[in-house]
């Protein structure tokens, strides 16, 4: 891809994210840390919770624009986080993706039993570019 189509998907995204609420939800702090400061300098405003307790509080109290999960916490993990947050939101919806190091068969073990799509679940190790698309997607759909 030339340098030209990669700062016009750029702009996009930074359009998409501007103004933007979203929660991220991880019990690593320096993963959390990195993808804040990414997703701030794009001009979206982040919350971060490390744990699903901590992402309950906020879903009760902030109305985010998307969620950024991921699945293997301590306590309430990421599924449980997700299979709650209909009962939580009282009807609103937030379009969830999740960030995870679980293998790709871990996560598909769980997928049937909630409904998210798999192209909804990325790698922790995805690249800075694949993961900003999918919130791009996410958050256009």
């Amino acid at each position: 891809m030339t340098l030209a189509k990669e700062e016009v998907r750029l702009g996009a995204i930074k359009r998409c994210l501007k103004g933007k609420s979203i929660l991220v939800v991880d019990d690593d702090p320096a993963w959390s840390h990195a993808l804040v400061k990414l997703l701030e300098s794009l001009g979206a405003s982040v919350n971060t919770a490390v744990s699903g307790s901590d992402c309950i509080r906020l879903l009760r109290s902030v109305n985010f624009d998307l969620i950024l999960l991921d699945i293997m916490m301590p306590g309430i993990d990421g599924w449980d986080v997700f299979a709650m947050m209909k009962n939580i939101l009282n009807g609103r919806t937030i379009p969830v993706l999740v960030l995870t190091g679980l293998s790709r068969e871990g996560v598909a073990e769980n997928l049937a039993r909630l409904p998210i799509p798999e192209n909804q679940v990325l790698q922790k190790n995805s690249p800075p570019e694949t993961i900003l698309q999918a919130i791009y997607k996410t958050l256009q759909d």
